[in-house]
């Protein structure tokens, strides 16, 4: 059983609000901007900080997380509110402080990063609670704040970004224990609080933001290193906080959410600089503190949580 001491090891930094931003930069904006949905409150389709954003395969519903209201929110593509599920607790499908979703390609489970709790819990497309796994520690299978999670395309492995202990976890569905790689630092495969977790259509590359060091690493399926980009700062290409990360399954374009700088950047499978859109402010188009991000199946439209402003924009894929 866990109990709630333990749960809270290593919890500091959720104390029930966004992560915070740094001085923002501004680009020309909207670029492709499309609509938008939600507002800050309690009700259905209010948000209070939406983190995780998960797209199922067909494109037709999108769950968000809403940490400090405790659920997720299920919509429509264009924003329509379709239910919830959750509640602040440590219980079977309650949370404390989720950060993140992934469903997987068949649309039959929804995995959340249960941070607070460190723990991923698993639904169904409704919401009906299926299981759990993990603890707080540092065992294999253990978490301190599970930040980022996906699923490969086959449904066969769940990523997890344990960003207290500096590593990626793999599991299989059902939450076993099937490897893991990283280690704090700053050499090539190491980490600094990494949180988001993406991989390409052919299961073959996994992308992880390492945001303490203000880069994206890229790996193999088992973990081997394959390279890395980024630097801090507000150029082209250099980051400042890498938060979300996403991948275009029909053009392998790598999108990163940048959160400090109130940007959506964009990259070649291997990281050159191909683009960005953004800018700090409420108007269309603009962020105040992005955090996730995700592109559907087809591969034309990316969504992306808008955590300050409490709401959700989708785009058009670049």
């Amino acid at each position: 059983m866990i109990y709630l001491s333990s749960l809270l090891i290593g919890f500091s930094f959720i104390l029930l609000g966004c992560p915070a931003s740094n001085n923002p930069a501004s680009f020309n904006n909207p670029y492709p901007y499309l609509s938008q949905w939600g507002s800050s409150g309690t009700g259905n389709g209010n948000f209070s900080c939406p983190e995780g954003v998960a797209i199922n395969s067909a494109g037709t519903t999108v769950y968000v997380v809403d940490l400090n209201n405790a659920r997720v929110e299920i919509f429509s593509a264009t924003g329509t509110y379709h239910g919830q599920w959750g509640s602040s607790g440590s219980g079977p499908g309650s949370f404390i402080g989720p950060t993140a979703v992934a469903v997987n390609s068949a649309g039959t489970t929804v995995y959340v990063a249960n941070t607070g709790c460190q723990r991923i819990d698993y639904f169904s497309p409704t919401g009906t609670y299926l299981g759990t796994w993990g603890s707080s520690g540092t065992a294999s299978g253990d978490f301190q704040n599970p930040e980022g999670i996906a699923v490969n395309s086959s449904g066969t492995t769940v990523y997890v970004t344990d960003s207290g202990n500096n590593r990626v976890e793999y599991f299989d569905p059902l939450g076993n224990y099937l490897g893991q790689w990283g280690g704090s630092g700053t050499g090539s495969g190491d980490f600094s609080g990494p949180v988001g977790v993406a991989i390409n259509s052919s299961g073959t590359t996994v992308y992880v933001t390492d945001s303490g060091n203000n880069r994206v690493e890229y790996f193999d399926s088992l973990g081997d290193y394959l390279g890395q980009w980024g630097g801090s700062g507000s150029g082209n290409g250099n980051f400042a906080s890498p938060y979300g990360v996403g991948i275009n399954p029909a053009s392998a374009k790598v999108y990163v959410v940048d959160k400090a700088n109130q940007r959506v950047q964009y990259f070649s499978s291997t990281g050159s600089y191909l683009g960005q859109w953004g800018g700090s402010g409420d108007k269309n188009g603009s962020f105040t503190n992005p955090l996730y991000l995700a592109v559907n199946s087809a591969g034309t439209t990316v969504y992306v949580t808008d955590s300050g402003n409490n709401r959700v924009e989708y785009f058009t894929a670049p």
